[in-house]
């Protein structure tokens, strides 16, 4: 099913964390390929694709951008800033192995906590916040609501959201690294 740019735009305004895996899978190859021409290591270009992906999808959201962008240009322009920090930060590392004369680590795979750990950076503050107090100091929701000034029923509804999020993004990661 091929949606169009204003239809995507439109749904990730709205929420929709469904679009995260259908740009996913339906910009991989091109989004591949710029990575690879980038120096990226094949085991790293999915894990990179995510990252772009996500980025777009919170700026759309958190932002108020027009339906009338190219999305997929958005996508590609902005893995294509995304592959030449990391060239100049990989040519970086090995002139600094060079000079120094330190073995360079093995990229090892991430765990998943630490891919958890870039997934819930990629929430918006508010988001991370909010999900932090509840689920890792285990406030009640009523203490959230207290911590945002909002009401307790806006706050079940934004931990909610928040939540929903988290777990689209992290399928995304976990399903397609390492």
């Amino acid at each position: 099913m091929a949606l169009k740019s204003r239809q995507l735009i439109k749904e990730i305004k709205d929420g929709n964390e469904e679009v995260l895996l259908y740009l996913f899978r339906k910009e991989y190859a091109v989004l591949k390929r710029i990575f690879f021409s980038g120096g990226a290591h094949e085991k790293e270009i999915p894990a990179l694709t995510a990252a772009v992906i996500v980025k777009v999808w919170m700026e759309i959201h958190k932002n108020d951008f027009s339906e009338n962008i190219d999305l997929s240009s958005y996508l590609v322009n902005t893995a294509k800033e995304n592959a030449r920090q990391y060239a100049t930060e990989k040519k970086l590392k090995r002139k600094m192995k060079a000079h120094m004369h330190i073995d360079e680590v093995d990229l090892q795979p991430k765990t998943p906590q630490e891919v958890m750990a870039e997934c819930v950076n990629v929430l918006d503050d508010a988001s991370r916040k909010a999900l932090q107090w509840h689920f890792a100091e285990n406030h009640s929701v009523e203490q959230v609501a207290q911590k945002l000034k909002i009401d307790t029923v806006a706050a079940h509804d934004f931990l909610h959201k928040a939540f929903a999020q988290l777990a689209s993004i992290a399928k995304i990661r976990m399903d397609y690294t390492g």
